[in-house]
C-alpha cells in the first residue's frame, strides 16, 4: 500500500482529477459540488480527493484515513488528519461539516462492518459532526455483519476467494442476488434505529449509494 501511496503522489494533477471524478460519480457528485462547503473525505487513503480539489480550485477537503503511512507526501496537500472513525475524529468538532463522503471506506469496508457495534459507533461520528441540513455520501452499503448470516453467500465467497475456484453464472448470479439482500438488509438496518437513510443509482446505474441525511 506505501508503494501505491507513493504511485499515486507522482501522478499529474490532470490525472488525480481524473481519478476524483470517477470516485465521485459513485456517490453521485462532481468536484463543483463541493464548493463552498465543509467536506470530509473519509477514508481517503491517498487523498486524491482533496488533492483534485485544491487543483481545480473547489475548495478544500479534509482527508481523514486510519493509516498515516498512505496520507500524500505532497506539500500541497495540506489538509490530511489520522483517525480511526470507530474511537471517533476528535479533530472535527460537533455540528460543523456540510458534506461528508466514503466512496471506498468506513462503515462498509469488512475490516470496520463486520462487527455490528462499529458499524452503529462509526454512524454515530458522521452524525456527530454533521451540521443540520448536512450529508454523508456513502458507497456500497452491504455490511459484513449481515453478510455473514448468509450461510450460502459465504460457501460462494469462499469457493471464489478462498479455493480460488471458478463459480457457474448461475453461481455468480446467485451471489449478486445475496449481495444485493445483504444491501437491503443494511439499509433496512440503519432505518430501524432511525437514521433517515435513502439509496440511489448513480447515473450509469451500474453502482448504489446510501445518502445520509441530519
Amino acid at each position: 500500500m506505501k508503494e501505491a501511496a507513493e504511485h499515486i503522489d507522482a501522478l499529474s494533477n490532470e490525472e488525480i482529477i481524473d481519478m476524483a471524478t470517477t470516485m465521485l460519480s459513485h456517490v453521485g457528485l462532481t468536484l463543483d459540488d463541493l464548493k463552498n462547503k465543509k467536506v470530509v473525505d473519509l477514508g481517503s487513503g491517498t487523498q486524491i480527493i482533496e488533492r483534485a480539489a485544491t487543483a481545480k480550485g473547489t475548495g478544500a477537503v479534509l482527508s481523514v484515513d486510519s493509516r498515516d503511512y498512505v496520507l500524500s507526501k505532497r506539500s500541497e496537500v495540506k489538509n490530511g488528519v489520522v483517525a480511526d472513525i470507530r474511537k471517533g475524529i476528535p479533530q472535527i468538532p460537533n455540528d460543523s461539516i456540510d458534506l461528508l463522503i466514503s466512496h471506498a471506506g468506513p462503515p462498509t469496508i469488512s475490516a470496520v462492518s463486520r462487527r455490528k457495534e462499529n458499524v452503529d459507533s462509526s454512524v454515530e461520528e458522521i452524525l456527530r459532526v454533521l451540521k443540520k441540513g448536512g450529508e454523508a455520501r456513502i458507497t456500497r452499503v452491504q455490511f459484513d455483519f449481515i453478510a455473514q448470516k448468509h450461510e450460502k453467500l459465504q460457501e460462494l465467497l469462499n469457493k471464489k476467494h478462498g479455493n480460488k475456484e471458478r463459480l457457474t453464472s448461475d453461481e455468480e448470479n446467485e451471489m449478486d442476488e445475496m449481495w444485493n439482500l445483504v444491501k437491503d438488509e443494511s439499509f433496512e438496518y440503519l432505518r430501524e434505529k432511525g437514521i433517515d437513510i435513502i439509496e440511489k443509482e448513480t447515473e450509469t446505474k451500474d453502482w448504489t449509494y446510501g445518502v445520509i441525511k441530519k
